[in-house]
């Protein structure tokens, strides 16, 4: 991998597989989210097997926009999300075309927002403005953090569409991986 001189590599790296994807389908929707929803208490719900659209735009206080989701898993199994942007994006004030590289992120909590709480994290691939993530899910509630990060010197207009989708199973690890 791209770790630090004398990382161990992940499993799969270890065993020669380079990555692994998993797919699925969704009800095409006309699901938008449900402004406001830039904090957990405001989180507009969506259910497995929908996508949804929504955006990143500079707030009216001026801060970064991020928007939060809930999904609600009845039984064990795993999560897929799929998250992929349009739209576009202006010139900084410096006068530069934003870059979207690791500035957009996806974050997923199980129960509340709390570190201690998140189960999932990626960021979005610049190259092709999107990116798949699966996690093991046990019965509860879930939050998405679709988090733009964005500086408040750039405003940006950008659309995506959050797609999610559930399978039931045992087949996954069902916490986070912060115990060593």
């Amino acid at each position: 991998g791209d770790g630090a001189a004398g990382a161990l590599p992940s499993p799969a790296e270890a065993r020669g597989i380079e990555k692994a994807e998993r797919q699925f389908t969704v009800a095409e929707s006309t699901l938008t989210e449900n402004e406001p929803n830039d904090f957990p208490a405001q989180a507009t719900t969506l259910p497995t097997g929908w996508m949804i659209t929504g955006d990143l735009n500079r707030r009216t206080d001026g801060l970064a926009d991020g928007d939060y989701y809930q999904i609600t898993i009845k039984k064990r199994g795993v999560v897929d999300l799929h998250a992929q942007f349009g739209g576009s994006l202006t010139l900084s004030s410096a006068g530069a075309l934003p870059s979207l590289d690791g500035e957009i992120g996806l974050r997923i909590y199980r129960e509340s927002v709390t570190p201690s709480n998140q189960v999932a994290e990626a960021k979005i691939d610049p190259a092709n403005r999107s990116r798949s993530i699966s996690f093991g899910a046990a019965p509860g509630s879930y939050i998405i953090f679709v988090d733009s990060q964005q500086s408040t010197a750039e405003v940006r207009q950008l659309t995506y569409e959050l797609s999610v989708a559930f399978s039931s199973g045992n087949g996954w690890e069902f916490e986070p991986n912060n115990d060593g």
